[in-house]
């Protein structure tokens, strides 16, 4: 419904735009005009949508020649296996150096196979080219491994806090932070939260 690209048109950059890619506009409002509602709802921004199956889906689809590839990668869909490992190898051909690809769901109970597709691709690819980040809540956070300290900095600088506490592991032999969402909120959110 474009909770998630709402946040992404939030951070654009001038001469960026948004791809939509859902075979799933079955919802009244958007059904007919996807485009049309996603621009009320995220105002005029550049956004080609694509109601198609992502397994019919190439990077080739995604390149525009004024641009060097994609920053921010989002995979939120069908979470069968096949789906999302062909999603991540579209998003690893398209994602710029300093780019990011955010996995939804990942560990959910409902998507198992968001979970073996990752692992799948990182171990079948020899996970060179794509690094974990970090995991918060369902979302798990990939980019090239020579931005992993870069991201993971930034990201200690601004959650690290005594009343919010990261965990530090090492996943197929890089280091990874995570945490939950709970965690990320304020101590006075989460104790409204608990009563």
């Amino acid at each position: 419904q474009g909770k998630y690209l709402s946040l992404l048109a939030a951070g654009m950059n001038e001469g960026e735009c948004v791809f939509g890619i859902d075979p799933y506009f079955d919802l009244p409002q958007i059904k007919d005009h996807p485009e049309r509602y996603i621009k009320e709802l995220l105002g005029d921004i550049d956004i080609r949508m694509m109601i198609r199956d992502s397994l019919d889906l190439k990077a080739e689809d995604l390149r525009r020649d004024e641009t060097p590839g994609i920053r921010i990668f989002h995979i939120d869909g069908n979470h069968h296996e096949d789906f999302v490992y062909n999603d991540l190898a579209i998003a690893d051909k398209c994602l710029i150096d300093a780019g990011v690809i955010v996995l939804d769901d990942y560990f959910h109970f409902s998507g198992v196979g968001v979970s073996s597709a990752l692992f799948r691709y990182l171990i079948q690819e020899n996970h060179t080219n794509l690094a974990p980040v970090f995991a918060v809540g369902p979302k798990f956070y990939l980019c090239r491994p020579g931005y992993v300290k870069a991201y993971q900095d930034c990201f200690m600088q601004y959650f690290d806090r005594p009343d919010r506490p990261i965990f530090k592991a090492h996943w197929l032999g890089r280091s990874v932070i995570s945490c939950s969402l709970t965690q990320l909120a304020p101590t006075a959110l989460r104790k409204q939260q608990a009563s």
